[in-house]
């Protein structure tokens, strides 16, 4: 083989050699740009994620905070009430029974809050004490009705204190439910809610 037609092979093989990698180089870059901008785009949607999130843990955790304050109240108005209710059924038990009934209307008004400021997990703990304290308002006014087969069953004393223990018992719920629905907001374990 004359060294001419060796140079334009050798030439050749560079040049090739030369436009092969350049290939390889140019395809490995281009996969990694595209790799690049998939984590980018993952990134800015878990931050967005993150910040949508931390701007409804605020309302959640006022709306939260506002039931739980509600239902403590009612509880310490029934606390008080029932006892007295068992005894008699005056004027002053009558007021008394009217303002929790009161109060059961604001737990109606902040329970709807609730379930609208979400996520669905709470909506059943509001719920259900939401109820505990419909039940307490409801057992003393059903005391002040003249021909009230509750005052004659001698069964009042016991739906008293049933009352109040589920009512305890639910305010314990929803306290612990809240705790985790707004845990869960910040560590991005809520996935059933959307941006």
């Amino acid at each position: 083989m004359d060294a001419g037609i060796a140079a334009i092979l050798g030439a050749t093989v560079g040049a090739l050699g030369t436009g092969g990698a350049a290939f390889a180089t140019g395809w490995w870059g281009a996969k990694q740009a595209r790799l690049q901008i998939a984590t980018q785009e993952t990134q800015s949607r878990r931050q967005l994620r993150f910040n949508h999130l931390s701007e409804r843990r605020e309302p959640r955790s006022v709306a939260y905070v506002a039931l739980i304050s509600q239902a403590q109240a009612a509880q310490r108005k029934y606390s008080t009430l029932a006892p007295q209710v068992l005894i008699s059924q005056d004027s002053a038990t009558a007021e008394l029974a009217d303002g929790l009934e009161t109060e059961n209307v604001k737990m109606q008004e902040l329970a709807a809050r609730v379930s609208i400021e979400g996520p669905a997990s709470i909506v059943e703990p509001a719920r259900k004490l939401k109820e505990a304290v419909g039940k307490c308002s409801f057992f003393c006014l059903v005391m002040h009705m003249e021909n009230s087969e509750l005052k004659r069953s001698g069964t009042a004393p016991a739906i008293a204190a049933q009352n109040a223990i589920e009512l305890s018992q639910m305010i314990d719920l929803f306290t612990h439910a809240s705790r985790l629905s707004l845990d869960e907001d910040i560590s991005g374990l809520h996935t059933s809610e959307s941006p």
